[in-house]
């Protein structure tokens, strides 16, 4: 068998594969749910319903925990059922879909090109095959990891919610009001969004840039002295509450810091400031070394 020959069968062989992955309506990534979940949503929506909240409201909140546990239950398994549809959904366009097509569109443009005009031209259309696969499979790995980070955050932050409303339905309705339960079934449904899972991710980095730096600053012995404290303290309105009191600390923070010959802003200066420099500065507004 001629390698043109070859390169079309494999080419083909590639497409038609890939295309049954993709973009078959044939063949399924995931077994078939044993549940209608669109009936099974229905079939709960009158134990949830408006009328339901409205009846559970009018009872008096010593016999409220029965019904609170019922409408909660209800919708978190027709929120769970939603969310289950929607990662299906989102498994689809973002894993399979865009990779698929972009490989099989390399692999018939390959295939259109190897005329039979010479080996040096085959391997040469074999060559920008590989080439666009794998620039395809840069592309696509980025999206999948993107995803998979979305992914991940909507199921954390569904399972720190789904534990607070469990935990709640084991108290009484007093101490956990059909209100607040319905707020958090509202936070547990966000938690499943694109924008919750944004907002959490957008949190985390925050909070593991605050702990990072830290670390930095303990490690390289820049970490908050006592010093440091003392000037944070100094100009901190929640501590000076007089204003022209702490108009005067202010003041007498940027003369001294620019007696050191600096050229910062005394916020800066108090947080990120050399140890040494600070400790200097403190002394001079009334620090007593402790």
């Amino acid at each position: 068998m001629g390698v043109l020959t070859q390169l079309r069968r494999g080419t083909a062989i590639t497409a038609a594969f890939v295309g049954l992955l993709c973009g078959c309506s044939t063949f399924q990534m995931r077994p078939q749910f044993s549940v209608d979940q669109d009936a099974e949503v229905a079939g709960l929506a009158s134990l949830y319903s408006a009328k339901a909240i409205s009846d559970c409201l009018t009872q008096p909140i010593a016999k409220q925990a029965t019904c609170r546990n019922t409408i909660v239950q209800a919708r978190l398994i027709a929120i769970d059922a939603r969310y289950t549809q929607f990662r299906q959904a989102f498994d689809s366009q973002t894993r399979w879909a865009a990779f698929g097509s972009t490989v099989v569109s390399l692999g018939l443009t390959s295939a259109s090109s190897l005329t039979p005009v010479g080996t040096a031209h085959i391997l040469g259309a074999a060559a920008s095959g590989v080439t666009g696969s794998q620039a395809a499979y840069q592309k696509e790995v980025l999206v999948e990891r993107t995803a998979n980070a979305v992914e991940t955050s909507m199921d954390a932050g569904r399972l720190l919610i789904s534990v607070r409303i469990r935990s709640g339905l084991k108290q009484s309705a007093a101490d956990y009001p059909l209100a607040v339960a319905l707020s958090d079934l509202e936070d547990y449904y966000n938690a499943g969004t694109m924008l919750g899972a944004i907002s959490n991710i957008t949190q985390n980095a925050g909070t593991q840039a605050q702990v990072a730096n830290q670390e930095l600053l303990t490690v390289s012995g820049f970490e908050s002295s006592s010093a440091a404290t003392y000037l944070q303290n100094y100009i901190d309105p929640s501590i000076v509450t007089d204003q022209p009191t702490l108009t005067q600390h202010m003041n007498d923070l940027i003369a001294q810091v620019a007696k050191l010959g600096l050229n910062v802003a005394p916020t800066y200066f108090v947080t990120n400031g050399d140890p040494g420099q600070q400790r200097t500065v403190a002394t001079k507004l009334g620090w007593n070394g402790q």
